[in-house]
């Protein structure tokens, strides 16, 4: 089963709740909703440039496989201000383009991994979250 029916308005194109429903119902798996999701990203990415980060497929998928909890691995994108282990924090500035991961989680992404989502990315953000947007 695919998460969005033909039939869906582009506006209601993804629902995090019905993609959980069909995962507790059987009809999907967290499997196929991770992959679902990071072609939709590779297919989009281009136009939009809405991530700056994003975490390789096998990763991905392989954390998608060990989450448990409400959130059934559901694939989350993450403002570039939180702090996580595997993928580098800019808070959109220069002064942190080092590449350097975090030691620890932000409270935030922990309280996320701890439901059973999945950070499959960074989403661009004004500098510090403060004043100038972003092209997205």
């Amino acid at each position: 089963m695919t998460m969005n029916p033909p039939d869906t308005p582009p506006w209601q194109a993804f629902s995090a709740c019905r993609a959980i429903d069909a995962i507790r119902r059987g009809t999907s798996s967290t499997d196929q909703l991770m992959r679902q999701t990071l072609a939709a990203i590779d297919a989009a990415e281009p136009a939009i440039g809405a991530f700056v980060q994003r975490l390789d497929d096998a990763a991905a998928l392989q954390m998608a496989a060990q989450a448990s909890g409400p959130l059934h691995g559901l694939p989350i994108g993450l403002k570039d201000i939180f702090d996580t282990r595997e993928l580098p924090t800019s808070y959109g500035s220069p002064l942190y383009d080092d590449g350097q991961c975090a030691r620890v989680d932000a409270a935030i992404v922990g309280a996320i991994r701890a439901a059973g989502g999945v950070i499959v990315g960074k989403t661009t953000t004004t500098e510090f979250a403060y004043l100038q947007p972003t092209a997205t």
